[in-house]
């Protein structure tokens, strides 16, 4: 992840709008930075895998990365790159958009919490600091097709309840799903874990797939407090 010399921090609630309850994270990230590599810290807080064009709408500007789509919607774009996180957001309590996945039509409502700034300009770090649920699994339909991936995996008797199963998204899982801390925002990690809980993978796998996780800690402070509990009860299941 690295860290970038800046002279102020910025403090960001980001949420998934029209899903209750809430996703929702809060990260703190340099105000040097790019809106492009915002957006790769965002993709990565919320747990989405980059596979898809995204927006952001600032005071009523659209950054992102220009694409032929945006010009047949006559969408005026300007490249993220060129713009930086302090030059677009320049005051706190304001508020803009975060679209992502325009078949699945993901939006986030982003609040700028608080800008810290530095007395000289210094090494930042990205953070995520908080959040609940992980985000809904990539082309599941957006918020409709969320909707009935849950209503699906919750019930064993429904009519899709296996295509769903066999999709990826083990039953085991589906809780964390709903009630996992930002620790797990990505449904692959959860399914990771899940393995390494049920003793589906054991030894060397169950360690490597521990390292993954502990190796996520810059961004993700949290992860120290989840890596031990999953040593805990892979040492407890092998004992």
């Amino acid at each position: 992840m690295g860290s970038y010399r800046s002279r102020s921090i910025y403090q960001l609630l980001i949420q998934l709008e029209e899903i209750e309850p809430a996703i929702w994270r809060r990260i703190s990230v340099p105000g040097k930075i790019s809106l492009a590599r915002l957006h790769r810290l965002l993709q990565l807080a919320m747990g989405w895998e980059n596979y898809h064009l995204h927006l952001f709408t600032i005071g009523g500007v659209h950054y992102g990365e220009p694409d032929p789509e945006y010009a047949a919607e006559g969408i005026q774009i300007k490249h993220d790159r060129h713009a930086s996180v302090r030059d677009a957001l320049r005051t706190e309590g304001m508020r803009f958009r975060y679209d992502y996945d325009f078949g699945d039509n993901w939006r986030h409502d982003v609040l700028v919490e608080r800008i810290k700034l530095l007395d000289a300009e210094d090494w930042v770090a990205p953070r995520c600091l908080d959040g609940r649920r992980a985000c809904p699994p990539e082309d599941c339909g957006g918020v409709s097709g969320y909707d009935k991936l849950l209503e699906a995996l919750r019930d064993p008797h429904h009519d899709d309840h296996e295509r769903m199963r066999t999709w990826g998204l083990r039953l085991a899982g589906l809780s964390l799903l709903e009630t996992i801390d930002v620790v797990l925002a990505s449904y692959h990690w959860v399914r990771l874990l899940n393995d390494a809980y049920t003793s589906r993978m054991s030894g060397e796998p169950a360690l490597s797939a521990v390292r993954f996780l502990a190796n996520q800690g810059q961004f993700f402070p949290l992860y120290g407090f989840l890596v031990s509990n999953v040593l805990q009860e892979v040492v407890r299941k092998k004992s």
